[in-house]
């Protein structure tokens, strides 16, 4: 059976009524979570299906999420893990022979015969979409629920409308002061579930958190944290699970591949000729590279707003200086919105070499992802030889000694280990 992440129970609506009236000292709920805990640690097969809504939040930001889960697991090493998210859509399929990886987005997947230790290949597509490791752990999650906290507060009974049925449902609400280990940021915490009484499985919980982004080692910058997430499906112990829920038929567009490509980084053209391409200089002459055929050609994309570019401009002004009586061509594209600024900037230094200012045709042609700066060598016969971005001085320098006896000299000197007089 075709499987799309696609087929899921739409979001439930929630309608909630005070049944009961809170007392003054309202009764310890771990007990419950407890049940909840021991429920989905105890269940084999299972199927779960779930939507998190989440809010982030400060003076200057405000950003809101959705993903979409999919988990299903039996013994026998079958499962389904499904995600679907902004950063992409994947499905996890495995019948307990094969398992299969599926990007929708790029209508490609993998699959490989499946392994006695379990899953193997769900890494893969991990770093691209963290909804994918999320909804491996949906279960796991929840089965460790009561282990975090060493008390709970319970609220009042609440009636949930869920797809047109009443549900009664337990409502218990944790904070930062129930945590058995306190966040060591400073942050702060109330965390809500809604559990069906007749179940004890989670209907809904809402997770409110006052954190901080640590995007330097000597700053916090506060943020708000809204989470919302509804389990619009909860089966625990199937008695006799839908085989086809563990069984995967690539779509008629989908390609089989040996890997998923990285999406932050760039794919290196070594190895490929160079993409023709056209130059326009900024003197209006129009330069083509197959022109360049017959003598090495050394390509830097780089812009002036780009620190580590600016930084490596010295060293490949070095090389430059080094290798233009050899016959190295060099040739820099700058990526900035007006050409004038890369213009300014490379007369104000006294750098000669000729600059292109690209419009778009260049980057199209060797990528359109990719960081800078970014360096490509291009050998005699019109084949890249060394494509790589950010600063790897060295190994520029050892591939461009490679192209010839006269570039021998650049080759990096090893530096020697400082000699340790023994005690």
């Amino acid at each position: 059976m075709k499987h799309s992440i696609w087929l899921v129970i739409p979001i439930a609506i929630f309608a909630a009524s005070t049944l009961s009236a809170q007392s003054s000292t309202p009764p310890n709920a771990l007990p419950i979570l407890q049940q909840v805990s021991k429920r989905y640690a105890d269940a084999k097969p299972y199927h779960i299906e779930a939507t998190e809504e989440r809010t982030n939040s400060n003076e200057l930001e405000h950003s809101w999420y959705r993903t979409i889960f999919s988990a299903a697991e039996t013994p026998g090493n079958r499962y389904l893990f499904g995600a679907r998210s902004s950063t992409g859509s994947f499905l996890f399929v495995s019948d307990g022979k094969t398992e299969w990886v599926y990007e929708v987005e790029a209508h490609s997947y993998a699959q490989k015969p499946m392994s006695p230790e379990g899953p193997s290949i769900l890494e893969e597509a991990m770093p691209f979409n963290w909804g994918t490791h999320q909804s491996q752990e949906l279960r796991n999650s929840l089965a460790g629920l009561a282990k975090r906290y060493k008390s709970a507060t319970q609220l009042p009974d609440e009636i949930v409308l869920a797809e047109g049925h009443q549900i009664t449902t337990s409502v218990v609400r944790v904070s930062t002061a129930d945590l058995k280990r306190q966040p060591s940021s400073g942050a702060t915490l109330e965390e809500t579930y809604w559990i069906d009484k007749a179940s004890m499985t989670v209907v809904k919980d809402v997770r409110r958190e006052h954190t901080f982004m640590n995007y330097f080692r000597d700053r916090q910058i506060p943020i708000y944290e809204e989470t919302a997430t509804t389990y619009s499906l909860t089966d625990l112990d199937l008695p006799h699970p839908d085989p086809s829920l563990f069984s995967f038929t690539p779509p008629q567009d989908a390609k089989l591949v040996n890997e998923f490509p990285d999406p932050f980084q760039h794919k290196a053209l070594t190895g490929q000729s160079v993409p023709p391409l056209t130059l326009k200089a900024p003197d209006g002459k129009q330069i083509s590279l197959d022109s360049f055929r017959g003598k090495p050609v050394l390509i830097d994309f780089w812009a002036t707003w780009c620190a580590p570019c600016v930084k490596a401009m010295p060293k490949l002004a070095d090389l430059y200086q080094q290798t233009r009586d050899k016959g190295l061509v060099l040739l820099t594209i700058d990526l900035d919105e007006d050409a004038k600024a890369a213009t300014d900037f490379l007369t104000k230094h006294h750098y000669a070499w000729v600059n292109f200012h690209d419009d778009g045709d260049a980057k199209k042609a060797f990528g359109e992802h990719f960081g800078i700066p970014r360096t490509i060598l291009i050998d005699v016969t019109g084949k890249i030889v060394y494509d790589s971005s950010g600063d790897n001085d060295d190994q520029l320098l050892a591939a461009v000694a490679k192209l010839a006896p006269e570039y021998a000299f650049l080759v990096p000197k090893l530096q020697p280990n400082p000699c340790v007089a023994s005690k």
